[in-house]
Parts: C-alpha cells; sequence; structure tokens
C-alpha cells in the first residue's frame, strides 16, 4: 500500500518508520523539509507540498499539530486543493474533539473520507506497533483501515463519530483509566 504521511515530527516519523518496515510505500511531507530527510534514508520519498503529498498515496495519515490541521488540509497548496476522490484522511495528531468534528465535516464536504485515531502511546510504542487507537468516524472507515492501523495500534477501539476518541483519549487521561491504556500504562 502506498501510504502518505503528513507531518514528521516525532510521532509521524516513528509511524513512517513503522509503516516502511512493514513494506508499504511511504511518501512523507513536513513544514520543515529537514526533518524528513531521516525518513528519506530510511526509504521513504519525499512531497514538496501536502497537495503533492494527497495526490499519489492510497490514503494519506497526518499527525500535526492542533493549530496546522486546517492550514495543512485547506490552505491554498493543501491536502485538499486537488479533488480527494473520495481517499482516506486519517489524522493521528492530539487535536481536540471539536476540531475533529469540525475537520470531519469539512473532509466530508470536499469530497474525501475522515477518520480520527487518536493515539495514546509515545514514538517508541509507534515504532513497535504499540499504540492503543481511539478511532473516531464512520464505521466502515475504520473496517477499511483497520488492517493498517492495526500495524501501529496493539489494540483498535471504534469509539464513536469524528471527534469522540479525542474525547475519549481526554477523559481516560483525567480519569487515570488503565483500561484505555494511557500513556503511563503504556510506557
Amino acid at each position: 500500500m502506498h501510504i502518505g504521511i503528513a507531518g514528521t515530527g516525532n510521532m509521524g516519523s516513528a509511524i513512517a518508520r513503522r509503516l516502511l518496515a512493514a513494506g508499504h510505500d511511504v511518501t512523507v511531507w513536513n513544514r520543515t523539509a529537514a526533518r524528513v530527510q531521516p525518513l528519506l534514508e530510511a526509504g521513504a520519498c519525499a512531497a514538496g507540498s501536502p497537495a503533492v503529498l494527497a495526490a499519489g498515496p492510497d490514503l494519506v495519515i497526518s499527525v500535526l499539530a492542533d493549530q496546522a490541521l486546517e492550514e495543512v488540509y485547506f490552505g491554498e497548496d493543501g491536502l485538499l486543493s486537488g479533488d480527494p476522490g473520495g481517499r482516506l484522511f486519517i489524522d493521528m495528531s492530539p487535536a481536540a474533539a471539536a476540531t475533529q468534528r469540525r475537520m470531519g465535516e469539512r473532509v466530508t464536504a470536499a469530497g474525501g473520507r475522515y477518520l480520527e485515531c487518536a493515539p495514546l502511546g509515545d514514538a517508541a510504542a509507534a515504532t513497535q506497533g504499540g499504540l492503543v487507537g481511539l478511532a473516531g468516524g464512520d464505521a466502515w472507515d475504520v473496517e477499511s483501515a483497520r488492517a493498517l492501523l492495526d500495524q501501529l495500534c496493539r489494540r483498535l477501539e471504534h469509539v464513536g463519530g469524528c471527534g469522540a476518541g479525542a474525547a475519549a483519549v481526554r477523559a481516560g487521561m483525567r480519569a487515570g483509566e488503565p483500561a484505555l491504556g494511557t500513556p503511563a500504562s503504556i510506557r
């Protein structure tokens, strides 16, 4: 499978490395171009912009700061500046539930499909496929992405519509709920 990854900070890089090790073709983009260099050396390809990134892969995973999501998706040269053609976008950013709901609505209105997969765990867990993923979005999208997400997550739960994953992460972290696999229990 050909996967695009927007955002190659610690978590995005770990996800890219895991997917490369699993044999996927991975194309990466980051606002700071130098951040993709180690991934290129590991076998990834680079895209010059989010629009270029979204044009080729089967699906795109984003791992961005909350405030960058809308710019990277909807900006002049953003992921959705071209025709998304029903492509699935999976966001694994630490975004707020309200942001995830808004993103889901906007991506769907633009002709794409949107799934949030709020990850519990750190970059080391992602590299080992040990994340816990709390997915919010359409059940069909969760199932269509399950084989891929199972390579990143030791446990994947569909918890509701867009925003539900982020809400569950925050609720679990506030409650210190080990059953959800809070960051403290994953380490």
